[in-house]
């Protein structure tokens, strides 16, 4: 493909990127964005965006408690981000199932659960500091809030 086709298709591309986030989801009930970003990576094979767009699905189904839809989106990012070699968004995706275990129902009555996430926690913090992924640094504090918060619970402690 010549550079002036590739541009063309980049540039189209671009312009359905646009297009998708200005129309995203909430229409007839969908409560989830079209994952067309997703679509749109594997249509100019961007294989780093389509695990990121993956990532940001299996967020989305987090929060709609769809648990297997959660395990599906996060195992096919996880298949991607090694077959590219990309361990920031192996990291990164660590934490969505970090916080998707941490959205679980009845996830504060179970201590032995709480202690393994506080354990993975625990571990993803060493390896942020380690590997410099800084950007990643709100969202683990943010989840070691809630996991602190859950173990409080736990206990019938109001946390600090």
């Amino acid at each position: 493909m010549s550079w002036l086709a590739l541009h063309a298709e980049k540039s189209a591309g671009d312009r359905l990127l646009h297009d998708a986030t200005l129309v995203g989801g909430g229409a007839c009930g969908n409560p989830l964005p079209h994952p067309r970003s997703l679509d749109l990576a594997r249509l100019i094979g961007d294989r780093r965006s389509e695990a990121i767009a993956l990532e940001n699905l299996a967020l989305g189904h987090i929060a709609l408690a769809q648990r297997e839809e959660t395990a599906e989106a996060l195992r096919q990012g996880r298949k991607i981000a090694r077959k590219i070699k990309d361990k920031e968004r192996l990291f990164s995706l660590e934490l969505v199932e970090i916080e998707s275990r941490l959205a679980r129902p009845g996830i504060a009555a179970n201590r032995r659960s709480l202690l393994a996430i506080k354990a993975k926690l625990t571990a993803a913090g060493q390896t942020l500091k380690k590997a410099g992924y800084t950007a990643e640094l709100p969202r683990l504090l943010r989840l070691q809030t809630r996991a602190h918060i859950l173990a409080c619970e736990t206990r019938g402690e109001v946390p600090a």
